[in-house]
């Protein structure tokens, strides 16, 4: 009788673990807020093979988009890819250098580069439909930055407000060619 008392506790206990330990597998079918934040693991293709980097999204729709890529094990802030309906903004804040251009000027160079209302539809797919949270480099024109793929998750809708990156005395301007350079031989490093 002692017996099964315990094995009904250590079953209701077991039970209430598991359930306690289940994570939310919730979707956002609707998107009622201008706002849309995720986070994001980039994968690059290195000579020593594959690296992660963790990275956040910012999205006010309609209005600009924040990338703010993180060192993978320290978690501070490497570099910033700001996107806005007609301008572009790329930071790096280890070699403390940005460049910035007009959208149409950019994608010049870099055909590849995808609009900012083609990045917008794609998170919000990805954020009400699982089967569109991964995606290659090249969906977001990314792969100009070494970006072999991505993959999107913890979406909210949490109100936020986006700063726009002001560039002290201590930052130098670089053209965008530069930049992706730089850009390029840090992340591969990480």
């Amino acid at each position: 009788m002692m017996q099964k008392e315990y094995s009904k506790s250590f079953f209701f206990g077991v039970l209430i673990l598991v359930l306690s330990a289940c994570g939310s597998t919730k979707e956002l079918t609707e998107l009622t807020t201008p706002f849309l934040n995720c986070k994001m693991d980039l994968t690059l293709s290195t000579a020593e093979g594959e690296k992660k980097i963790p990275a956040v999204i910012q999205l006010i729709r309609g209005s600009e988009m924040k990338v703010s890529l993180r060192a993978p094990m320290l978690r501070s802030e490497l570099g910033i890819l700001e996107y806005s309906m007609n301008d572009v903004v790329l930071v790096d804040r280890t070699n403390r250098i940005f460049a910035s251009g007009k959208y149409m000027e950019v994608k010049q160079k870099y055909r590849e580069l995808v609009s900012f209302e083609t990045i917008q539809s794609i998170l919000e797919s990805a954020a009400s439909n699982r089967q569109k949270r991964k995606l290659s480099g090249a969906s977001l024109g990314w792969d100009v930055f070494g970006v072999k793929s991505l993959k999107l998750t913890s979406f909210t809708t949490s109100p936020f407000e986006l700063r726009p990156f002001v560039p002290s005395s201590r930052y130098e301007e670089v053209d965008v060619d530069f930049f992706i350079r730089v850009l390029k031989m840090q992340l591969a490093d990480q």
